[in-house]
């Protein structure tokens, strides 16, 4: 399956919260020039809950059109955006008609945030960052605790460089400063690469670029 050149092959990028695919620009230029067919698949991450964001990845899916496998690399909430998707996909019985890939979940708050534990609440926050937001917090019931893991081949990257912002709540360390290392493990994962680099820069930094582009061609960090 992944033998196939990389121009008959497609990779979907998903961004974090708050940010736009313009955050996706310099992976999508990676994976362009490695020969890859690219959809940087931008979604109202503020303004709509988990299952209306994932029908923006069954959008980005069909501009793959007839290009197989297809492949995602996320970031942050993207991640919990994905496993939304593939979860309302099996509850449909479609997830087989589609030939996936591999993906690459650069600082996923897998299992939430202490910052949404701590501000989730607030109606501030709240309006700042809408339903999906609210949703990560680290509670039992949460979304991302709640999702199923990913039924395809994933790995993880995780940032471990920060120390405690005196502006923001604690983040159990180590951590990229929004997402603790602990927070980022899901079940099933291939594998776990962490990195020094703090959670925002996650998608622009060359080595970790460089890791997610090594992933989705050979399974490997």
């Amino acid at each position: 399956m992944l033998d196939l050149p990389p121009a008959a092959q497609c990779v979907v990028l998903l961004h974090g919260l708050g940010r736009s695919a313009f955050s996706m620009n310099a992976l999508a230029r990676d994976f362009r020039a490695a020969g890859f067919v690219v959809v940087n698949q931008g979604y109202p991450s503020r303004a709509k809950t988990l299952p209306k964001l994932a029908q923006y990845v069954t959008h980005a899916v069909q501009k793959c059109a007839e290009r197989a496998p297809i492949h995602f690399v996320t970031h942050s909430m993207g991640a919990i955006v994905l496993r939304q998707y593939f979860a309302d996909t099996e509850k449909l019985g479609a997830i087989n008609t589609v030939n996936f890939g591999r993906a690459v979940l650069l600082g996923p708050p897998n299992h939430g945030s202490e910052i949404v534990d701590a501000w989730g609440k607030r109606w501030w926050y709240r309006l700042a960052l809408g339903p999906a937001g609210a949703a990560l917090s680290t509670a039992a019931n949460s979304s991302p605790n709640m999702l199923p893991s990913l039924p395809i081949k994933f790995a993880v990257v995780a940032g471990d460089s920060a120390t405690q912002n005196w502006f923001l709540p604690a983040v159990s360390l180590p951590g990229d400063g929004k997402v603790s290392v602990a927070s980022t493990h899901l079940d099933g994962m291939d594998a776990l690469q962490r990195v020094a680099v703090g959670h925002t820069w996650l998608p622009g930094n060359r080595a970790v670029r460089k890791l997610a582009l090594n992933y989705i061609q050979t399974g490997k960090f």
